[in-house]
């Protein structure tokens, strides 16, 4: 009866030590057998803010690791070429960007009001997938402080400026002023002439904005100014502006291969509005508050992790 005893209780320590065996192997395996995710992105506080986001909401929400990899002066172009090439996982970029710059696609073509569903299309032909917009569009537009706005009578679309134009000073960096498809040919499609113009570098030109030097600045949409000098961001109702909606780019057969990367990063739809990016940079880059841990609190604040 005792030998019995002692080797039941025998093998009831075996059973514990495999069950706790086979519960160490397993998490070790998920471990090693983890893809580590490799995100590029383009040297702009928008992008690089985007990229750590995304390594955030992956790192929170899979086994997976990230590295992000900051580069200088890479264009659009590059970036699609090395996504083709496997050398990067994950990138984010604007829809005018990808298809002007990294498919070489001719303007004339392009679908400004449905442009992210006409890149959807071309680019699945090409195992390349494109996420729905991030929320903001991160191209151009004009500024006006809130104060001139009401003393206009308070104009909302860009050809509400027909008339007023004569009367307005408008700023604007020097690489808008000079190129064809900038500062004239806004002024053409509108049937504008303003009474001056001046070029200025961008923390000029708003500064001069805000002081009433001038009327209107021409700036991007997610300029850190936009929510620094609370600035009224026109309409833009004849599509002058190319659509430059913010996206994440990869593989359509690598997120196939891994779902819960793509699953993560639907939390990024229609996340951040051209405002609320304006935010992020004045935390981050003006006010020096740390990214990894300003980010986590803003996602927090969302119940996004």
């Amino acid at each position: 009866m005792k030998i019995k005893k002692t080797i039941l209780a025998l093998m009831l320590i075996l059973l514990v030590v495999a069950f706790c065996g086979c519960g160490d192997k397993d998490y070790e395996t998920e471990k090693v057998n983890s893809e580590k995710v490799q995100i590029t992105t383009k040297n702009t506080p928008e992008q690089i803010i985007l990229a750590h986001l995304a390594a955030i909401i992956i790192e929170e929400k899979t086994v997976h690791e990230v590295e992000i990899e900051e580069k200088e002066n890479i264009s659009s172009k590059s970036l699609y070429n090395d996504l083709k090439d496997g050398n990067i996982d994950l990138y984010f970029d604007y829809t005018g960007s990808i298809y002007l710059n990294a498919l070489g696609l001719p303007k004339e073509d392009m679908q400004n009001a449905v442009l992210l569903t006409q890149l959807q299309k071309l680019l699945i032909e090409k195992d390349v997938y494109l996420s729905e917009s991030v929320g903001y569009d991160g191209g151009m537009t004009l500024y006006m402080t809130p104060e001139v706005r009401e003393s206009l009578k308070d104009p909302i679309y860009i050809s509400d400026l027909k008339t007023l134009a004569p009367k307005l000073k408008i700023g604007m960096e020097e690489s808008f002023f000079q190129r064809k498809s900038g500062y004239k040919a806004l002024e053409k499609t509108y049937e504008l002439q303003f009474g001056k113009a001046k070029v200025y570098t961008e923390d000029e030109g708003f500064l001069a904005l805000r002081r009433g030097d001038i009327d209107i600045m021409v700036g991007s949409r997610t300029s850190v100014y936009n929510n620094m000098y609370n600035l009224y961001l026109f309409r833009d109702d004849k599509r002058f502006f190319i659509n430059e909606d913010a996206c994440f780019v990869a593989k359509d057969s690598y997120l196939l291969e891994y779902p819960e990367i793509k699953n993560a990063l639907g939390t990024f739809d229609n996340l951040i509005t051209s405002g609320t990016m304006s935010i992020l940079i004045r935390k981050t880059y003006v006010e020096g508050n740390d990214m990894d841990t300003y980010l986590r609190d803003f996602l927090r604040a969302r119940n996004l992790m």
